[in-house]
């Protein structure tokens, strides 16, 4: 199931009417990005059975290209708390179930985008081979700067008052913001020191991307 373990409480949680009368308040083309969302219809290799199966593209060692795990993704929660910096940590408020409001629908298209530059930058193998595990430290940082600058690029056009991207402060704000505790698991906490320390001092990094 696309949001476990989360409970969707038609009831009294999730007001659908509420979502929909939100979408109306976005351009077609727009709305068509949430839905997208919402029903499991982003590109990842895994809904697509790709050939070549990639790991999170963001990042997270060990995790599936799948939108099961982006909905929880500490490095796709770490990089929108940076670039919008009241980001929810609850991943339903996040994909606009909880609360929808346009905002929050904007923020959705923004990584969308965000999240299919990146694809293509990995499909048409400008940064190498990808291990069907993990990426290297390159890899890496030229995925979340390409994500960045798209959903930037999003946020442009829909209005949305956002931070600029910097490689160096993001990983500044992760550092400071590791021991943060207002998040519902361990798997949306912000990224781990430990973890940034190991894809930027492993010997095994190739040369900078250009």
């Amino acid at each position: 199931m696309l949001f476990e373990p989360y409970d969707i409480d038609f009831g009294t949680q999730v007001k659908l009417d509420a979502c929909l009368a939100t979408l109306k308040t976005l351009r077609c083309a727009d709305s068509i990005r949430v839905w997208k969302t919402w029903i499991n219809g982003w590109a990842t290799s895994y809904r697509l059975r790709s050939t070549n199966l990639y790991p999170c593209l963001l990042g997270c060692d060990g995790a599936p290209d799948d939108l099961t795990h982006y909905v929880r993704c500490s490095h796709l929660y770490a990089l929108c708390k940076y670039l919008i910096s009241h980001t929810s940590a609850d991943p339903l408020t996040r994909l606009g179930l909880v609360n929808p409001c346009t905002e929050s629908f904007k923020v959705i298209c923004c990584v969308f985008g965000g999240y299919h530059a990146a694809h293509r930058l990995a499909v048409g193998g400008r940064i190498g081979p990808i291990s069907s595990e993990s990426l290297t430290g390159c890899q890496m940082r030229r995925l979340w700067s390409v994500f960045a600058d798209a959903f930037n690029a999003e946020a442009r056009e829909l209005s949305l008052q956002h931070r600029k991207f910097s490689l160096p402060q993001f990983i500044e704000f992760i550092i400071n913001n590791e021991n943060q505790t207002d998040l519902p698991d361990r798997q949306m906490s912000i990224v781990r020191r430990s973890e940034i320390e190991l894809f930027f001092s492993r010997p095994d990094l190739p040369l900078p991307c250009g």
